[in-house]
């Protein structure tokens, strides 16, 4: 004989596939916020159930609100480190680390479920192809570069793309690769993809770069990758490249090579950072080399970016640190490695793929800067690697 509560729990579930999925698109609420209402009714009881009187309850509302699908993205964690909540109420990303491995525990409802695992419930979204073919064409790198608002990180990625080839990364492939499903979708894009025959790896990489110094955390990267690497198709995403690159690209931007895509070939999340400078004296004495020329961004105030500081306080002693321990939590769940790269500009190198990248100041491209300027060859100044075992 059934009771009313199990007619309703079957009501709600049937409710949830029917309203929120449909070819793996995502409507109205997330995964965690369904999956509560499945097995609690509301988030309410949930609390009062699972996380009351806990440290976490702030991390839980949040997670609550944006779901592991765009956890990453809510600025709410994406502070400086320090004990507990700061004076704004933000949250520290070690607490943050630590929470995601921390298990869900319910022994009435035989739950023992750490935050993380909710990520595998992510679907990807797309059923268009993932290869992009007039990212080649020479009008792409006519790169925006107004005073105020410039896109550093997107005109950067496109530079790392005209180098074709970095002997720690092997082969970028391509940019900006989507991953929605449709327009409507607000999953981002990849920011790079590389893929190395000698090590027969794709790279889904993740570029931070500012040039007054990145203040994005370590942890918001390396959830940013992650949930990126969710989305994605693996099978289809490595069939699309197989059959398209570089044969079906449109222009001639820079020579492209044809490479052997093992179908076999397995994953690595990459978080490439600049690190910065103490000061914009390090930069025009010649003690260090910007990304970007200087002429066509000059900042006023100029710091080491937040990853590069994180950087090396977690290669220092990667067993304590949190985020280290969720790195390696991920990877041996997922197979996967992560990488923590450093990334740094020879200026007066060529790399003959591409020699000049001209700028222009207006969003119609139509007002050019008068510098032409020389890319260089970009490399792996340090790194730093987690894998599974």
């Amino acid at each position: 004989m059934c009771h009313k509560k199990d007619i309703l729990n079957a009501i709600i579930k049937l409710n949830i596939c029917i309203n929120t999925y449909c070819k793996g698109v995502i409507v109205g609420n997330n995964i965690f916020s369904r999956w509560v209402q499945v097995e609690y009714g509301d988030f309410k009881s949930f609390k009062n159930c699972v996380v009351k009187g806990t440290q976490f309850i702030n991390i839980w509302e949040i997670f609550d609100e944006k779901g592991p699908e765009f956890f990453y993205s809510d600025s709410r964690i994406n502070v400086r480190d320090k004990v507990g909540v700061d004076l704004d109420g933000m949250i520290d990303t070690e607490k943050i680390s630590q929470w995601l491995l921390t298990p869900i525990v319910d022994v009435e409802k035989n739950i023992c479920k750490r935050p993380i695992d909710f990520w595998e419930d992510i679907k990807p979204l797309r059923n268009k192809p993932y290869f992009t073919a007039n990212h080649n064409e020479t009008k792409n790198f006519y790169l925006y570069a107004k005073d105020k608002g410039c896109q550093n990180e997107q005109n950067l990625a496109k530079l790392l793309y005209l180098n074709d080839f970095l002997p720690e990364l092997g082969n970028i492939i391509d940019y900006q690769v989507p991953l929605r499903g449709k327009l409507s979708d607000k999953i981002g894009a990849i920011d790079l993809v590389s893929y190395s025959e000698d090590r027969k790896r794709f790279s889904l990489i993740e570029l931070k770069y500012n040039p007054s110094g990145s203040i994005e955390s370590l942890l918001r990267c390396v959830l940013e990758v992650y949930t990126y690497f969710k989305f994605l198709d693996k099978e289809r995403f490595v069939a699309d490249f197989k059959k398209s690159y570089p044969d079906n690209l449109k222009g001639d931007a820079s020579k492209r090579v044809r490479l052997s895509f093992d179908p076999g070939a397995k994953f690595e999340l990459i978080i490439l950072f600049s690190g910065g400078a103490s000061d914009i004296s390090a930069y025009i004495n010649g003690e260090d080399t910007p990304l970007l020329p200087l002429n066509i961004h000059r900042p006023t105030q100029l710091k080491y970016s937040r990853q590069f500081i994180e950087f090396k306080n977690m290669r220092q002693n990667p067993e304590k640190t949190s985020l280290y321990n969720l790195c390696k939590y991920i990877a041996r769940k997922e197979d996967v490695v992560f990488r923590f790269c450093k990334l740094a500009r020879l200026e007066k190198s060529s790399n003959g793929s591409f020699e000049i990248v001209k700028f222009v100041k207006d969003k119609d491209k139509k007002t050019p800067i008068n510098d032409d300027w020389q890319i260089g060859q970009y490399y792996i100044q340090d790194e730093f690697t987690v894998d599974r075992l």
